[in-house]
C-alpha cells in the first residue's frame, strides 16, 4: 500500500469513528480561550491516527494538533527542522470543531505527509458528505477517485469565496474589515468553519479562493497540495510563495488572485 492510500485509509477510518459519537452528548473543553474548543473526539481520533501511523511506519514523525497544542515547545522544534525530516505526518483529527459540537455538517479529517520540507501526499475526508479529498505531488487532485480541477473563473465579480474566523478577537477584526471590502467586490462570500474544507473547496471549485490570518501547519497542510495539484495557487497575503509555517494565506484558482491580493491592498 502506498502513502496515498495509506492516508485514504486512514482518514476513513477516522471519519466513521467521529460519526460514531453524538455530539449532544460530548463534553467541551476550552483551549486557551473559549472560542476555541476540543473535545475527547478530537482526542480519540488523533489517537487513532497516530496509532496507525506509528504501527505502520514507526521511524515516521507526527505532528498532531492536540498534541501540539499540550507541547508547543516540539511543535516548533519539528517546523524548525521541517525540512531535514525524512518523513513527517501533519495531522487535524477534526478541522471544524465547532460545527461538529452544534451538529452542523462541515468538519473533516485532515492528514499530510511532508518528506525534507516538500508535500508530498495530502488527504482531506468529510466524513458526513464521504467525500475524500487527496493529491499525491505531480499526480493531480482527487475527489473520491474523480480526477478535480479549480473553477476557471476569471473575474472577481463573478466569484464565491471564503475565509473563516480565528479564535483571536483581533483576527476576527482583521477579517471582518477584509470580508467587508471582498464582499463588495466578488458574488457572495462563505464562512463555513473549517479552513481544510474552504481549501478543498477551492480545489474542486465550489469556492473561487480562501484567505485566513492566522493558521497553524495541521490546518492547511493536506489543502496546500490538495490546491495545487488541482491547478491552483497559494500564497502568503502578501503574495509571497507560501511555507508550511507561514501563518496567513490566500488560496485561489490563480485567475484571481492578484485581483484579491490588490483588493485587499496587500502587494506593494
Amino acid at each position: 500500500m502506498n502513502f496515498l492510500d495509506f492516508a485514504k485509509q486512514v482518514a476513513k477510518e477516522a471519519g466513521k469513528m467521529i460519526n460514531s459519537y453524538s455530539s449532544d452528548s460530548i463534553a467541551i473543553e476550552s483551549k486557551g480561550s473559549i472560542r476555541d474548543v476540543v473535545t475527547k473526539v478530537d482526542r480519540a481520533s488523533e489517537q487513532l491516527i497516530k496509532h496507525r501511523i506509528s504501527e505502520k511506519f514507526p521511524n515516521h514523525q507526527i505532528l498532531g494538533e492536540e498534541e501540539s497544542f499540550e507541547n508547543k515547545d516540539v511543535h516548533t522544534r519539528i517546523l524548525n527542522q521541517i525540512n531535514t525530516i525524512p518523513f513527517l505526518w501533519i495531522v487535524d483529527p477534526i478541522d471544524g470543531t465547532n460545527n461538529f459540537v452544534q451538529n452542523i455538517p462541515g468538519f473533516v479529517v485532515s492528514i499530510a505527509l511532508i518528506c525534507k520540507g516538500v508535500l508530498t501526499v495530502g488527504v482531506i475526508y468529510d466524513p458526513v458528505r464521504n467525500e475524500m479529498f487527496c493529491a499525491k505531488k505531480d499526480h493531480g487532485t482527487f475527489m473520491n477517485d474523480k480526477k478535480i480541477e479549480t473553477s476557471t473563473t476569471s473575474q472577481l465579480e463573478h466569484s464565491v469565496v471564503g475565509t473563516s474566523f480565528s479564535s483571536d478577537f483581533h483576527i476576527r477584526e482583521k477579517t471582518v474589515e477584509s470580508l467587508s471590502t471582498i464582499i463588495s467586490r466578488c458574488r457572495t462570500a462563505r464562512i463555513l468553519g473549517s479552513a481544510a474544507l474552504n481549501l478543498a473547496y477551492v480545489a474542486i471549485g465550489r469556492l473561487t479562493a480562501f484567505w485566513h490570518y492566522e493558521l497553524d501547519a495541521w490546518d492547511i497542510a493536506a489543502g496546500i497540495l490538495i490546491i495545487r495539484e488541482s491547478g491552483g495557487v497559494v500564497t502568503t497575503l502578501d503574495g509571497r510563495e507560501h511555507k508550511i509555517f507561514n501563518k496567513d494565506i490566500l488560496a485561489s484558482n490563480k485567475y484571481i488572485q492578484k485581483q484579491l491580493l490588490k483588493e485587499l491592498n496587500l502587494t506593494k
